[in-house]
């Protein structure tokens, strides 16, 4: 949902109800579009327990060679394995698995 544009955004947002899954899940729409932003800044995405208690992700996208989202790849697990220490090596991993998967696919810019 991040690389969609701010309109596109801005209507999945008022047609959808922004339901709670857990006490972490963001349903303020101002928020959400915060973190959207964050994540096309950062171009990856962060999760600590928003989707399910005791749980944690890393996600980075795949594009193809129209820059369109065609799929993500991430690394997920218990939240104890989300140190500080580790977080930042687990994004450069993530990274570096996506950029090599966009290398394979013909995609030769860095994201």
């Amino acid at each position: 949902m991040a690389f969609l544009p701010d309109e596109e955004i801005d209507k999945i947002i008022q047609k959808e109800k922004l339901i709670p899954f857990s006490l972490n899940t963001i349903i303020d729409p101002i928020k959400l579009k915060e973190h959207l932003k964050g994540i096309r800044k950062n171009g990856y995405a962060i999760s600590f327990e928003e989707r399910t208690f005791g749980s944690a992700s890393i996600a980075a996208l795949i594009l193809n060679y129209e820059d369109k989202v065609v799929a993500s790849l991430s690394v997920s697990g218990p939240t104890t394995h989300f140190t500080k220490k580790k977080i930042p090596i687990l994004i450069s991993l993530v990274k570096e698995a996506t950029q090599k998967i966009l290398a394979s696919l013909g995609y030769h810019r860095n994201i």
